[in-house]
């Protein structure tokens, strides 16, 4: 659940409108926020300008953060976050999820561009709910996908089985 389909103009906008999703998330249960960056050539400059944005987005979180987690989550943070890459291959940067938001500043700085010039967007989404979406089921959280890329994908014949299987895990993407 959440607003679909909301038009924003620029990156800006489009990370607030992002904040809101995660702080409306995080009232009903701990989440882990997967955020997969496209390593194209045509998104490098993209990358920056968001980079540049996350302090103010994680700042906003980490206020949410507090009060969402004062005594009711136990051992995990409010938020954790993971960052991966993708082009013609799944690249993830950081090993475990974190609330730290240095190590997700430096994990965006280390995303590589992919010369293949191939982003197999579905397929990044598939492998990251197979490789998170059980374990945060089990630890009662929710999986959110955000994916910066400029191009539908070179696996778009995957969409219907990524829907499903999104669904089947309750995870939204992004």
């Amino acid at each position: 659940s959440g607003e679909v389909g909301a038009h924003v103009d620029g990156y800006g906008a489009a990370m607030s409108r992002l904040t809101q999703e995660l702080i409306r998330m995080m009232r009903q249960q701990q989440v882990i926020a997967v955020w997969l960056f496209d390593e194209s050539n045509s998104l490098k400059d993209d990358r920056k300008e968001i980079s540049e944005q996350f302090n103010k987005i994680y700042a906003e979180l980490g206020i949410a953060s507090e009060e969402a987690g004062k005594g009711r989550f136990g051992k995990f943070h409010s938020l954790e976050t993971m960052v991966y890459g993708f082009g013609q291959n799944l690249h993830p940067i950081t090993p475990q999820p974190t609330a730290e938001i240095k190590e997700i500043q430096a994990a965006i700085e280390k995303v590589a561009n992919d010369e293949s010039g191939i982003e197999n967007t579905f397929s990044a989404v598939s492998a990251v709910i197979d490789e998170h979406g059980r374990q945060a089921a089990r630890s009662d959280r929710k999986l959110a996908i955000i994916i910066l890329t400029d191009e539908t994908g070179a696996d778009a014949e995957m969409l219907e089985e990524v829907i499903t299987k999104a669904k089947r895990f309750k995870s939204p993407v992004y």
